[in-house]
């Protein structure tokens, strides 16, 4: 809570306003009963303002919509699942997909919606092996690749019956908070930009799903940093300049792209090589990612971003850091490894 003495009371900012934006604070009340905010709050309030005018929407392909009035409530569509779970789960996705189109994906009319139909949607987002959870979209579900609580990755066969692809699918528990889904979305949103790049650096984007709340992409066939440095780890710290720069190179190019892509988990595992220790990297978007158009970040830094709200910090650095510490395998400090950033960066590109 923020507590304020000596100043002068305005009406610039309505304290409704304020709290769209996040802000937990007390505003100022006048002696008529009215929540006003100093002078200093509302310069705050501008800035903040000015720097969430420069998000834009990323438009994703379109999908069937659910338009009219009438739905049906929660227990109608209960009654159907037992008879057609990928009907009314097709259907849910629909309505998900109008009122996203219509008032935004992060807006209150889909936040109601998934407060009202919680457990269909629950029911009808089950994913697995087995029939009937096992189809999505016009793919089949062969078996699990990992796991966390928040999301799982599934190995899906595709229509024509000899190409294999990858599903990222968020859990029931994560898919009922605001911030997850909007991150997720994110993630989506940035393969998805990607996919317009020269030079593959992360996994074509397939297709996405908003009931379950899925995306499909490119199976990418290769090793992560993590599992070289296990198993080959003189090869790693032999060649540690090299895999650098190509670490380096992969991110820059993100950022270059024209969704000005950003990595935000940036870590040994999500960095894959497509064969050999010294082929081409591709970054792992199984893991955070968002793009600059749909986040509070630009420039060249990247970091979480959350669309709309105020703003996380704005720096890869430390997590590059990081990634340059392991394949040194602990012989160099983290400062020294923010200084070989920088050189990288300046000198690499």
């Amino acid at each position: 809570m923020i507590y304020m003495r000596n100043i002068t009371i305005t009406t610039a900012k309505s304290a409704t306003y304020l709290e769209n934006v996040g802000i937990n604070y007390s505003p100022e009340v006048t002696q008529a009963g009215k929540k006003v905010h100093s002078t200093v709050i509302c310069s705050i309030l501008d800035e903040i303002e000015s720097f969430r005018s420069l998000d834009k929407p990323v438009i994703l392909p379109e999908r069937e919509v659910c338009a009219g009035k009438y739905f049906g409530d929660c227990s109608e569509l209960l009654g159907e699942i037992a008879s057609d779970s990928i009907g009314v789960r097709k259907k849910l996705d629909a309505r998900f997909e109008h009122l996203g189109r219509q008032h935004g994906f992060d807006g209150k009319q889909v936040a109601g919606f998934i407060r009202e139909y919680g457990i269909p949607i629950e029911l009808c987002s089950v994913m697995g092996p087995a029939k009937p959870y096992n189809v999505l979209e016009t793919g089949t579900i062969s078996s699990n690749i990992s796991s966390t609580n928040a999301s799982n990755v599934w190995l899906m066969l595709q229509a024509d019956g000899s190409s294999m692809c990858a599903v990222k699918s968020m859990s029931s528990q994560a898919f009922k908070d605001p911030i997850e889904r909007e991150s997720f979305r994110r993630g989506v949103e940035s393969v998805y930009q990607l996919n317009t790049s020269n030079e593959s650096v992360a996994p074509r984007y397939i297709f996405h799903t908003n009931v379950p709340m899925a995306f499909g992409m490119e199976l990418i066939n290769g090793a992560s940093l993590r599992d070289f440095s296990e198993s080959s780890a003189d090869s790693v710290r032999k060649d540690w300049k090299e895999i650098f720069l190509k670490i380096c190179r992969a991110i820059h190019h993100c950022h270059r792209s024209n969704g000005q892509v950003l990595h935000r988990d940036i870590k040994p595992k999500n960095i894959i090589f497509e064969g050999l220790i010294k082929a081409a990297i591709r970054m792992n978007f199984w893991a955070r990612a968002s793009a600059l158009s749909t986040s509070t970040c630009h420039g060249t830094s990247l970091a979480p971003g959350i669309q709309n709200r105020s703003p996380p910090t704005r720096s890869d650095i430390m997590p590059r850091a990081k990634t340059l510490r392991k394949l040194r395998i602990s012989q160099i400090s983290e400062d020294r490894c923010l200084y070989a950033w920088h050189a990288a960066a300046t000198h690499a590109f």
